[in-house]
């Protein structure tokens, strides 16, 4: 299985061949090892089905594998180490509904304090810098089932910061978000992970975020590990995936069309704005003022 360069030393999480299976008999994880280094940002990507959400219900033990081990921060995802593992590993779920139950959202993001009697002036404090963080300060006495996907998203996540995790797990984070929701908050997890060292771990179907967000992905199929690299590596395997209902993003199916028609040279295919534009740049300078090669034949 290919694997990506690491871009830190410490393995946050450890996951040592885990099998998990319902007690409909249906098999979600079949044996899967992973191993997650602190600060990294990691999607997990493969069809419905493939277990994702399985397996990332095994990182604060809402599920337990029938077999094989998962270590968060050295502790055993287990037991008494529950409460520490779930301080550490923040869950936001692709429904933000299915998160948010108080009546305002201060108590929705004081919640998980409360529980724990921190003193109020700390929890207040706590409070107003995970909305800050979130950009959300001014709802805080709003309550938070009449604000929009993208607002609920916000709260959700600060509910989650509130706890300092170390790890912030993310099913769908773009999941009905309008484009501008979706920029918004690819920049408020990406700011998370630079300025607080956070450790990212999404899943998505979305091709096109991946590579804005990840340092590596992960391709997963009918509960196993199929395939381990950066974002880069992860999109040259076409054959792969084509089985797994996934496509190239938007901008590289572009740059390969212009490649197919002589209209760019042959080489490694942008994922993003930024490379697409270099390419696009390198190809201009070489052409010069000479007409680009098969633009006859091209099908604009």
């Amino acid at each position: 299985m290919p694997v990506g360069p690491e871009k830190h030393d410490v393995n946050l999480i450890e996951i040592t061949d885990i099998s998990f299976s319902y007690p409909d008999g249906h098999k979600a994880l079949d044996r899967l090892s992973l191993s997650i280094a602190s600060g990294e940002r990691v999607a997990v990507m493969g069809p419905n089905g493939a277990g994702k959400s399985t397996l990332f219900q095994m990182l604060n033990g809402l599920l337990r594998p029938n077999a094989g081990q998962v270590v968060v921060d050295g502790l055993p995802v287990m037991g008494e180490n529950l409460p520490s593992v779930r301080r550490k590993v923040g869950m936001v779920f692709q429904e933000s509904d299915d998160q948010l139950f108080n009546n305002t959202v201060y108590r929705e993001v004081a919640y998980g304090l409360a529980n724990m009697k921190v003193p109020q002036d700390e929890l207040d404090a706590t409070v107003k810098w995970a909305l800050d963080m979130v950009d959300m300060r001014d709802f805080i006495d709003k309550t938070p089932f009449n604000l929009s996907g993208g607002e609920k998203k916000r709260i959700a996540l600060a509910s989650v910061l509130c706890m300092k995790p170390q790890i912030l797990v993310l099913d769908e984070p773009t999941s009905a978000l309008d484009p501008k929701s979706s920029a918004k908050l690819v920049s408020l997890l990406t700011s998370l992970n630079h300025d607080l060292g956070i450790t990212l771990v999404f899943a998505t179907h979305d091709v096109d975020l991946a590579p804005m967000l990840a340092d590596r992905v992960v391709l997963m199929e009918h509960g196993s590990i199929q395939f381990s690299g950066t974002p880069a590596q992860a999109f040259r395997e076409k054959d792969l995936l084509h089985r797994l209902d996934l496509r190239l993003p938007h901008i590289a199916e572009l740059a390969e069309t212009l490649m197919n028609d002589g209209l760019l040279p042959a080489g490694d295919l942008p994922l993003n704005i930024g490379q697409a534009v270099a390419l696009f740049k390198r190809a201009l300078t070489a052409c010069g003022d000479k007409e680009p090669p098969n633009v006859a034949r091209a099908s604009w």
